[in-house]
């Protein structure tokens, strides 16, 4: 049942698997706007930017990328439980490239923290509506750790191309009431993400009820014409 599995609208092992590939393939065109934007950082003069890491994370993507491509293409389908964790676990690499980008474009002021709410949306499209409201708090406690160790404790610190080579100190309650508003911006997200998907799964409901209502009255009346 997909409900118990933790995938709305009671999808079967089929709707999982195609879900499982449908990433696969969504990352390919992740992986060469990746590409693309280090590329760009590596043409710029002087780039204060760690180049060579972001092409390393780049050829992690593909890496795994291919991995996940190669199980799908050389296994046949399992239970509903296996293919649901390659969704998880494709899920849980994703955030954690995109944190490393984030880190090696500027940390907490990377204009890559946007792409986050894209994840969201697909997370919507996936995901029942509490599952990703836990997905979007990890996420914030995500930049909470992040900043923590490039700005605080400077375990891994950052260079910031957005403010120049020179260090700047960091006023915290500008940051944050930007923080709070970040995380408005990413909640309403989510539930508007949400909400769309609920309503989409619904009519989805309703055409499957409808589409089996007819099939019940198609047999009824062949039997009748039998009889």
């Amino acid at each position: 049942d997909g409900g118990k599995n933790g995938i709305t609208g009671g999808p079967q092992v089929e709707e999982i698997a195609v879900i499982a590939r449908w990433l696969v393939r969504l990352r390919w065109i992740a992986i060469c706007g990746f590409l693309v934007l280090a590329l760009s950082y590596s043409l710029l003069p002087q780039s204060v930017l760690p180049v060579p890491a972001l092409y390393g994370v780049c050829l992690v993507l593909i890496i795994y990328n291919v991995a996940f491509f190669l199980i799908f293409k050389t296994r046949a389908l399992s239970a509903a439980g296996r293919e649901l964790f390659c969704i998880r676990l494709q899920v849980l690499f994703d955030w954690v490239a995109l944190f490393l980008f984030i880190h090696f474009t500027g940390g907490i002021f990377s204009p890559i923290v946007f792409f986050v709410i894209l994840h969201i949306i697909i997370n919507a499209m996936i995901f029942p509506p509490a599952q990703c409201y836990w997905y979007t708090t990890f996420s914030l406690l995500g930049f909470g750790v992040l900043f923590l160790i490039e700005n605080v404790f400077r375990i891994f610190p950052v260079t910031n191309p957005w403010f120049g080579k020179s260090v700047h100190e960091l006023a915290i309650v500008p940051l944050l009431i930007a923080f709070i508003l970040f995380s408005l911006v990413l909640y309403a997200s989510t539930f508007l993400a949400t909400s769309i998907m609920s309503r989409f799964r619904q009519r989805e409901q309703l055409v499957h009820s409808l589409g089996r209502n007819l099939k019940k009255a198609l047999t009824r009346m062949e039997t009748l014409y039998d009889a």
